[in-house]
């Protein structure tokens, strides 16, 4: 019955998505260059398929994806961690990292491009940078509500430092990182699209623009749709992911 009431609540959120796509649909016209109905979409991503370009791209974008996400969380935690736990480096780096978290990652991406090139590791590096600020900072929230209790218990115990993290801190921050990592997935896929967009290189972003650049409505609609549905599907992956994994995970620290 659960299970169920689940299905129906989430039919209910996609219920005002598929009343425009039918109204949508009803009212176009499929000889309109700008505002083509959803059925011609899906006609331009099958003839994307037959011609052997469409899961290529997608594969080159999901792929690229995954690993500055994972790029950005390993840096993103790091970083919390040793800003929450050193104050010394706080007060170094928290000028700098202010700034750098008030430049859009768009902007960078032309110095990324003349310092690193077309490039696997410019790609990566960009997407990692739009996507470590909510890790970076969900991980500082996560270490600073840990009780001053548990520290001062392991002051009494005499553990060094790198031990209080290993027992303490970084179990208790595990919750704070997964969210944060929710959280970035949605800004990896953008600014993913973009870096792919601005270079031109294998991925969805590049037959976007392609498909602007030859008036194809249909095509771009279509793309974006494939791109929306693809980020909602790992998202509810991952929520999956760390629902199970917080299941058997202590409340608090």
């Amino acid at each position: 019955m659960i299970r169920v009431l689940k299905v129906v609540t989430l039919a209910k959120g996609f219920l005002p998505l598929l009343i425009g796509l039918c109204i949508w649909q009803f009212t176009g016209s499929a000889v309109s260059a700008l505002s083509p109905p959803p059925v011609t979409w899906w006609h331009d991503i099958a003839r994307l398929i037959d011609v052997g370009t469409f899961f290529p791209a997608l594969t080159a974008t999901l792929t690229i994806l995954v690993v500055g996400l994972a790029v950005a969380s390993f840096v993103g935690f790091l970083l919390g961690v040793l800003i929450e736990t050193l104050p010394a480096f706080k007060q170094w780096t928290s000028l700098l990292l202010e700034y750098l978290r008030a430049v859009p990652s768009p902007v960078v991406i032309p110095i990324a491009v003349l310092t690193l090139g077309y490039t696997g590791i410019m790609k990566v590096t960009m997407i990692g940078f739009g996507a470590f600020w909510p890790v970076m900072l969900n991980t500082i929230s996560g270490v600073s509500q840990i009780r001053g209790l548990t520290l001062d218990v392991a002051r009494v115990f005499r553990l060094s430092w790198f031990e209080t993290l290993l027992k303490i801190v970084i179990p208790a921050t595990i919750p704070s990182l997964l969210l944060g990592i929710r959280i970035a997935l949605p800004q990896a896929l953008v600014v993913t699209l973009v870096v792919e967009m601005f270079t031109g290189e294998l991925g969805i972003g590049s037959l976007m623009v392609a498909a602007q650049r030859n008036f194809d409505a249909a095509e771009a609609f279509g793309l974006l749709t494939v791109m929306g549905l693809s980020g909602y599907c790992l998202t509810m992956v991952f929520a999956l992911v760390e629902r199970g994994i917080l299941r058997r995970w202590p409340t608090s620290a």
